[in-house]
Order: structure tokens, then sequence, then C-alpha cells
């Protein structure tokens, strides 16, 4: 393993320590989400809303800034991206755990090249938003993440 690849994997695990960890959803609150469902739908989860400032507590190490979320109880996590414009940067997501999961690089201006887009989803209650800037001296954070989905059943049987 070379010097910067270790660099980052140790940066990576003393980072999961979530930087915005939200409320735990109620029973009452994911009872009132099923009741707003078509009849017949299987509702799987909730939308839940990321305030800009979230991102602020995000840090960096070196050349890539890290950013980690928890909503706690979750099966599975989402987040959708918008003002997204990494250019040759990337941005990855990652979780850790006995199962650990990693998704991207997402570039340019995301999935749809129009700035505005979903995550993959992960298989947990937490996930770290990882990015690296083209530039290693940029220090600018070139998207927002405007909400997460918040999965409290698995889709699949």
């Amino acid at each position: 393993m070379t010097a910067g690849l270790l660099t980052v994997v140790l940066t990576l695990a003393a980072d999961l320590k979530p930087h915005v960890v939200l409320k735990e959803l109620t029973a009452a609150e994911i009872e009132t989400v099923k009741a707003k469902a078509r009849p017949g739908a299987t509702v799987t989860g909730t939308h839940r809303s990321i305030d800009s400032k979230m991102l602020t507590r995000g840090r960096w190490n070196r050349s890539v800034w890290t950013w980690t979320i928890r909503s706690p109880k979750a099966v599975g996590l989402r987040l959708h991206f918008v003002d997204f414009h990494a250019g040759k940067g990337e941005v990855r997501i990652r979780t850790a755990g006995a199962k650990p999961e990693s998704y991207g690089p997402y570039t340019g201006d995301g999935y749809n090249q129009d700035g505005d887009f979903w995550s993959d989803t992960v298989f947990a209650d937490t996930v770290t938003v990882e990015y690296r800037p083209a530039d290693p001296r940029s220090r600018s954070i070139p998207f927002k993440v405007k909400e997460v989905s918040h999965m409290f059943q698995s889709p699949l049987p």
C-alpha cells in the first residue's frame, strides 16, 4: 500500500464519526408518512431536508474533504445532490462496518449532467461523502446536499 493511499484510508476511518446526526424518526412520524401514501402502495421511507449550513461541518484533511451524516435507524440512505458541478473532481459516498460500501465517482455535473441527482443507495444509517477536487489546493465545495432519503424498511423481500 502506498503512503498516499494509506493516508486516505486512515483519514476516512478516523472521519466516520458523524458531522451531522438527524433526529430519530418516531413511530408516529413513520405512520404519518405511510398514511399519506396512495392506497396499496408500499412505503419504505421518507425524504428528510438538509440545511445547507450542515455541510460546513465537513472537514478537509490535506486535499480530501469529508462529511458524514447519520439518520438513526435507517436501513438505507440516498443523498440528493443539487448545484453539483465537480468538474474533474471526484465525489464518492462510503459506509463503514461489517459490509462497507462505496459508490462513485460522481463527476462533472452528475448523472444527468444538470447538477441535480440522487446518489446510489447505501444500506446503512450513516454515510460519508468524500470529495477530491481536481486542484488539490481548492477548498470550495461544488455541490449541496438538499435532502436524504431515509429508508425505514427494506424494499427487498
